[in-house]
């Protein structure tokens, strides 16, 4: 959407309505993600170890870091996802196309770097966990 805009191809109002449906769709699924897997599968009332690690491991992705480690991390996870399509882009055969796609996105779960989609997940994670195991 940038690369039309800049080419005049696209009004600004296309880029604002894609970036708000876009938004908005990515925050559905994000809710819907909680409430389905962790909300109505039963997984924090079964085990209290299991509802402790989320909430801990959401309040390390989400509360704790700096300004500046989200936004470094970003980066990274950004350019692993762009490089990701790319690849995938290039590749001919549909096992090269995941094989492209695997690798930056392994790397991507394994540097632990911040994505929106993911960072949003967490949030709400977070506070349903938190609204789940209130006393």
């Amino acid at each position: 959407m940038t690369t039309a805009y800049l080419s005049r191809r696209i009004a600004l109002k296309d880029v604002a309505k894609s970036w708000i449906v876009s938004f908005i769709g990515n925050l559905a699924g994000s809710l819907f993600s909680v409430a389905i897997l962790f909300g109505y599968s039963g997984v924090f009332t079964e085990s209290d170890v299991y509802s402790q690690a989320c909430i801990r491991i959401a309040t390390e992705k989400v509360v704790n870091p700096h300004w500046h480690q989200i936004f470094l991390r970003a980066i990274g996870a950004n350019w692993l996802v762009c490089f990701a399509v790319f690849n995938s882009i290039q590749a001919r055969e549909m096992s090269g196309k995941i094989m492209a796609i695997w690798w930056p996105t392994a790397t991507f779960v394994g540097l632990a770097l911040d994505h929106t989609i993911g960072k949003r997940t967490l949030f709400w994670l977070f506070f349903s966990s938190c609204s789940v195991l209130a006393p």
